[in-house]
């Protein structure tokens, strides 16, 4: 460290700038980088620096840093006060042509001075633009794989709508049409042979089974009542469905209007809402669950919430958490908020928070005509 008289220490060799202060803020004592760094950076301390009031200067400093500069002061007095006794703070600065980033942090400390107690406060800047910039490309690269993975979600969804319709219209049209053939035969049929009519009803009652695990492949692909009487009318067809499939109780709470609910937020809300159910049929053991969707000023707020035995923290963190994975990701992609929360035996609450106007350019809304409710809840 360098002193009034020019002594120097092994301080010197370290990467960071360090300077020492009194109970008053002025410095005694700095390292050799902490010159160079205090000419460049928007402190604009004088050479030699020894002997400088750093309070001063801080609460000196004007323009786009001076509420930074501020802040440091402030803390230092709290520190020397007896507040608290360690700081940091991450800053930006002025580099050698290009944008730079400081953590500075400050701890006080009692000292032996003149035979007396003193407070003294050591003060550092560490240069952190390397881990800025490399923190800045993750997030840039990660914004990337997002975009994409929205990209393809939008895609699958607006494949999953075609290929729903075509099943449902086409395929299930032409069953349809096979089976009034089968019942004209079967009339036939019984004019003439007792045996070959009752084979004739068996393949009546096969199409009839046909005809509906087509409507629930298509249903499942992609329910028709989203797209055609929109968000509220498939959640409450979900619910029944789910339901008489798994025996649970489950209560609605709708207190949303469709106003304003774009495509791309509908879908994503309902299936939200179908990856939760999956996970309280599989995993929960609970015998009831509450949907609830509610506007609360801009944003379109859905809550599901079971009885059942809960979750430990552990299992949110592990990476084949595929389903959690992807309901979070759906909210981030249209700059939601996603939540999970639960303690083992205190059942879960999932909620998903998402901003009712969504940018231009998600999932485009369905230009298929609209078909009867009859149709579409096949």
């Amino acid at each position: 460290m360098q002193a009034k008289q020019g002594t120097r220490s092994s301080g010197d060799t370290l990467p960071s700038h360090v300077a020492l202060l009194d109970r008053h803020g002025v410095i005694s004592a700095v390292n050799r980088p902490w010159g160079d760094f205090a000419r460049r950076s928007w402190l604009r301390l004088p050479d030699p620096c020894v002997g400088a009031n750093y309070l001063e200067i801080c609460e000196g400093v004007r323009g786009r840093h001076a509420a930074d500069a501020r802040a440091v002061a402030a803390a230092i007095r709290d520190a020397i006060g007896g507040g608290s006794r360690k700081f940091t703070f991450e800053y930006p600065g002025e580099g050698p042509g290009h944008e730079a980033w400081f953590e500075l942090r400050v701890v006080a400390f009692e000292r032996s001075h003149g035979g007396e107690e003193d407070v003294a406060v050591l003060v550092t800047h560490h240069d952190i633009t390397d881990a800025r910039l490399t923190e800045r490309r993750l997030e840039e690269s990660l914004g990337q794989v997002r975009r994409l993975a929205s990209h393809l979600q939008d895609a699958r969804e607006q494949e999953r709508r075609l290929i729903a319709r075509e099943i449902h219209d086409e395929l299930g049209h032409q069953l349809t049409a096979l089976k009034i053939d089968v019942v004209g035969l079967e009339r036939e049929l019984q004019r003439v042979s007792s045996g070959l009519a009752s084979r004739a009803a068996s393949m009546k009652t096969l199409f009839d089974r046909v005809i509906a695990s087509v409507r629930r492949l298509s249903s499942e692909l992609r329910p028709g009542l989203l797209d055609d009487f929109g968000l509220v009318a498939a959640i409450e067809w979900q619910a029944e469905v789910f339901e008489e499939h798994t025996g649970i109780a489950t209560e609605l709470a709708i207190e949303a209007d469709e106003t304003g609910l774009s495509a791309p937020l509908s879908t994503a809300t309902f299936r939200i809402l179908q990856e939760s159910l999956t996970n309280v049929a599989r995993h929960s053991r609970a015998d009831r669950v509450r949907i609830a969707l509610r506007r609360e000023q801009q944003h379109l707020l859905l809550e599901v919430r079971d009885n059942g035995r809960g979750f430990e923290e552990r299992q949110l963190r592990d990476p084949m958490s595929h389903g959690i994975t992807g309901m979070r990701e759906r909210a981030l992609a249209l700059d939601g908020a996603f939540r999970i929360e639960g303690r083992p035996g205190d059942g879960t609450t999932v909620t998903a928070r998402l901003p009712i106007e969504v940018a231009a350019g998600g999932e485009a809304s369905s230009s298929i005509p609209t078909h009867a409710l009859s149709s579409a809840a096949s």
